[in-house]
């Protein structure tokens, strides 16, 4: 609905706005887009002193089946597998050398492997 709307307000932009409007001056944001977005950014977020490794390991503790990424696929990772996985797969990179400043660059697409290994890459650099 979101996609649809905008499209509904720059159609509706070049239709009834004289012809030589440019597009990079129309508005994309329909009235519908800024209500959610401010809905979505209304309160304040409670500030968390933790690396997001410890937030994922403490949400193991809590809720260690609830799904912590969810992909567009429908595969999702639980806290407790995210945690796991990316726990031994830090504990080879640290077997490799990579530590603290190490600079270990990610080229895969986006699917559990590349966020499993991101977590792995912090992890292992010893980021706390």
């Amino acid at each position: 609905m979101n996609i649809a709307s905008t499209i509904e307000k720059v159609l509706l932009s070049l239709l009834l706005e004289a012809s030589a409007t440019l597009v990079a001056d129309l508005i994309y944001l329909s009235d519908r887009n800024k209500t959610q977005l401010r809905d979505m950014n209304s309160g304040y977020l409670e500030y968390v002193d933790k690396c997001i490794h410890e937030v994922i390991h403490d949400q193991v503790l809590v809720q260690p089946n609830a799904d912590a990424v969810c992909f567009d696929d429908g595969t999702t990772i639980s806290y407790h597998a995210l945690d796991s996985l990316s726990s031994r797969l830090a504990a080879y990179l640290q077997t490799i050398g990579i530590g603290h400043g190490a600079f270990v660059p990610l080229c895969m697409s986006k699917d559990p492997s590349y966020v499993i290994s991101m977590l792995a890459v912090m992890k292992a650099a010893g980021m706390s």
